[in-house]
């Protein structure tokens, strides 16, 4: 999460390539990170981001009140999005293009489940069209 906000695997695709070109990130502090699947691993994922000051949401149909992050539903919580941490289990694909349609511009969405779960292609497209944005 913080490589991406910062931006660093596009400045060192850079300066691989021969390019100097400094870029100013995001900080984690106080953006949304939504938690699809708040089982053993969606859990610890909290716990290790208490300490950079984020929102935290869970999406899971399981989760109880007594997690301490308050739950929301799926198309809620695409659209308040900074960051989407999938760790579900199962198949079933889950990010597909209807909801890439609905994830805030800049969102970043980072599967921990089977790459199943998320439409690759459509997520390979929207990378490649928004890259530099």
């Amino acid at each position: 999460m913080i490589l991406l906000l910062r931006r660093v695997p596009q400045m060192d695709r850079d300066l691989h390539a021969g390019k100097w070109s400094k870029q100013i990130g995001r900080q984690l502090a106080g953006k949304t990170v939504v938690n699809c699947g708040f089982g053993r691993i969606g859990r610890w994922e909290a716990e290790l981001l208490r300490p950079f000051g984020v929102c935290l949401r869970a999406v899971d149909p399981y989760a109880g009140i007594d997690s301490g992050v308050p739950v929301r539903s799926f198309e809620e919580a695409l659209a308040i999005a900074d960051v989407i941490t999938i760790h579900v289990s199962g198949e079933e694909q889950i990010l597909g293009r209807q909801e890439f349609d609905r994830i805030k511009r800049g969102a970043f969405p980072l599967n921990g489940s089977r790459g199943i779960v998320v439409d690759e292609a459509v997520n390979n497209l929207l990378r490649a069209l928004f890259e530099d944005q």
